[in-house]
């Protein structure tokens, strides 16, 4: 350590005699030893490059009220407010209202737009940073808290969607109302019972009209008709009243029974032999009935596969045959035959007596019932 302050300006040792001006300089130009500083006070940085040596001085920089105490700092090289170690300051050394918010620390990442309140903890009060929505109870604002706005606006949200303001519901009643957002009770029910609601022709101005007006005639395609439950094979017809349509089972216009080939009967070939009778299950006398036979296998020139002769074709005597139906049989009775060799029919292709092979032949019936 230093046994003194100041470096002289001029050294007078060896001098037998100096004048004022020496004196001057030793005075004027003395520095403080290299362990000794004094405080620089001003508004401005002290210029340490001409003067090095004030490096080891405290500088007050006047520009704030009180003075800021500044060191000079080896490592950034340029002047460092004065600082204090970790929990060195106590709050009687901070003077009311002089901490600014840029001076507290942030909550961090996710805390935007929190505000910092006091809590009550075991150890007694703290501070923490809260969400301000979170910490607002839902349905816990009066509505006499709001800033108001004009007579008859209203506050929605702005366009941005970032804040709230005040409009005239009347200057844009559209933008109010989202899409399905119109309850059917707010609109006029000046139309008729049961009209509907809907654009004319040219798009612009909406009308009451009955349903029965919507559609041309024929422009409703059947695909636009509900068909219910229940209603399979149904057809539609206007009521017994002719105030509604309705869905009915419709009568068959023509009943009709055909033979199916897996009960085709064979030709009788003995004299007097009989066979069961046809069922057609129509349930009532038909009105038109009939016997055939149909070709199972070509028969020379009688008749190819499938040709139907009706059986009364026999066109000889010395058969006896009557075909009788009731509500629910067709009959052949009896079936008898003269010979066996009266087994004659009509060609199927020259119209000539032809006699037929009867193992290429089979029977089967038709009816229908006209209702």
């Amino acid at each position: 350590m230093q046994t003194k302050d100041l470096i002289a300006g001029l050294d007078p040792t060896g001098q037998v005699q100096i004048t004022a001006s020496e004196l001057l300089q030793m005075v004027q130009e003395a520095e403080p030893e290299t362990d000794r500083g004094f405080v620089f006070y001003a508004g401005s940085a002290p210029d340490t490059t001409t003067y090095p040596w004030i490096k080891r001085y405290i500088w007050l920089d006047t520009t704030t009220i009180p003075p800021t105490i500044k060191l000079w700092s080896t490592l950034a090289n340029d002047w460092e407010n004065l600082t204090f170690d970790d929990d060195t300051v106590t709050t009687d050394a901070i003077i009311n209202l002089a901490v600014t918010a840029a001076k507290i620390a942030g909550g961090g990442a996710g805390t935007e737009g929190f505000f910092l309140r006091t809590v009550l903890t075991a150890g007694g009060a703290s501070v923490e940073w809260v969400d301000l929505l979170a910490s607002i109870s839902n349905n816990s604002i009066a509505i006499a808290k709001l800033i108001r706005g004009s007579a008859r606006q209203v506050l929605r949200t702005n366009a941005a969607g970032d804040g709230l303001e005040w409009t005239s519901i009347f200057d844009d009643i559209p933008s109010l109302i989202p899409d399905n957002g119109l309850s059917i009770q707010k609109l006029s029910n000046s139309g008729s019972p049961r009209y509907v609601l809907r654009l004319t022709v040219g798009g612009t101005v909406k009308e009451w009209i009955a349903p029965t007006g919507i559609f041309d005639d024929n422009e409703l395609p059947i695909t636009k008709l509900a068909p219910g439950t229940g209603n399979a094979l149904k057809a539609v017809r206007v009521n017994v009243g002719g105030s509604a349509l309705e869905f009915y089972t419709p009568s068959a216009a023509v009943s009709k029974y055909e033979t199916d080939v897996t009960d085709y009967r064979a030709i009788p070939t003995v004299s007097g032999d009989t066979f069961s009778p046809f069922a057609h299950n129509l349930g009532v006398v038909p009105d038109v009935f009939q016997v055939r036979i149909v070709c199972i296998a070509t028969d020379g020139s009688v008749g190819a596969v499938g040709d139907e002769l009706r059986l009364t074709n026999l066109t000889y005597t010395g058969s006896n045959l009557n075909i009788v139906a009731d509500a629910t049989n067709i009959y052949i009775r009896p079936f008898t035959w003269a010979t066996a060799a009266f087994k004659i029919f009509p060609s199927a292709y020259t119209g000539t007596v032809t006699a037929i092979d009867v193992t290429k032949w089979r029977i089967k019936a038709y009816a229908m019932a006209i209702p």
